[in-house]
């Protein structure tokens, strides 16, 4: 009913409860798309939709309307995605002080911290970009430098795996002091655990996070793992790994000063590999063994479970 709207024609409804007539003046979208649908295009949802795109292509300005419309949207949508991800990272609690009491400057030398350290820059290669890494007592966070934060809860991570960089397992000097690059460590994300808010970031999910631990620079016969131990022990505990044995470590191939003052689990899996261009199998000394795909040189990790393919 295009012309007056009273009170009886507003109501009018028929046996099966849907509007009859509407008041084109004031009714809802919802309430002139319903009785398009029901009474004019006999529920063909396709040509009531396309019905309404050529009433509003009718109008005036219509691609500068449209445009504007959707900005609107997407504004909204950007608000939302802000609002859940700050709800998200409210539910991890507080940051909590990194297992550090020293930092290193950027020429290598130890210094002592003057207060506890909440966050830490780390190098990630999935996402590949560098992020700012906090613990929180219920998952870790991650910071872009454009403000945008990797909200991972305990319960998104399905296992973690810790190895080293191929080109950082061959073992240094013996004497003096040696700086050790920082082991990678990759988040195997469990998304089904909670499908309606995967971990994201920049709107698309994620199935792993891939970064690497801080350098050390250690005196030659102590081992670069041992030192790392804190991290992994922090990084259990916020992400409740203890209990469930989802924290596999692949260590490195230590000097021999430091494989006699370790003690013997330091050194995790007895696989070697790679002794020199000619020479490759498991008495070769590495904890990889070299392979490629196509032109790209990469690394396979044996694991107890599965391999690890790194390139």
């Amino acid at each position: 009913s295009a012309g007056s709207c009273d009170a009886e024609s507003e109501n009018l409804a028929d046996d099966s409860g849907e509007p009859s007539e509407v008041c084109t003046l004031n009714c809802s979208s919802e309430e002139l798309a319903t009785f398009l649908l029901k009474r004019r295009f006999k529920d063909d949802a396709i040509a009531t939709a396309r019905f309404l795109l050529e009433c509003t292509s009718s109008l005036p300005n219509a691609e500068a309307l449209s445009e504007m419309i959707m900005g609107e949207a997407a504004v909204e949508d950007d608000e939302e995605e802000a609002d859940q991800e700050e709800s998200a990272l409210q539910n991890l609690g507080p940051s909590v002080p990194l297992p550090v009491t020293q930092a290193s400057d950027k020429a290598g030398a130890e210094t002592a911290a003057d207060a506890p350290q909440c966050s830490i820059e780390v190098s990630a290669t999935q996402p590949r970009i560098k992020l700012e890494l906090s613990y929180h007592p219920r998952g870790i966070s991650f910071l872009t430098k454009r403000g945008e934060h990797i909200v991972v809860p305990s319960g998104a991570v399905q296992e973690v795996i810790v190895f080293p960089k191929p080109e950082d397992c061959r073992p240094k000097k013996s004497t003096g002091t040696v700086t050790w690059p920082g082991r990678m460590v990759l988040l195997c994300l469990e998304n089904s655990i909670d499908e309606s808010h995967p971990v994201q970031f920049r709107k698309k999910s994620l199935s792993q996070i891939c970064y690497q631990l801080p350098s050390s620079t250690l005196p030659a016969n102590q081992s670069p793992d041992v030192h790392e131990q804190p991290w992994l022990d922090a990084l259990a505990s916020s992400l409740d790994l203890t209990n469930k044995g989802a924290l596999v470590q692949i260590r490195r191939v230590l000097p021999a000063s430091a494989q006699c003052s370790a003690s013997s689990s330091t050194h995790g899996y007895a696989f070697r590999s790679d002794h020199n261009a000619a020479f490759s199998h498991t008495t070769g000394g590495m904890p990889f063994v070299k392979c490629y795909q196509g032109v790209n040189d990469g690394a396979l990790y044996p694991l107890k479970e599965g391999l690890l393919f790194f390139k």
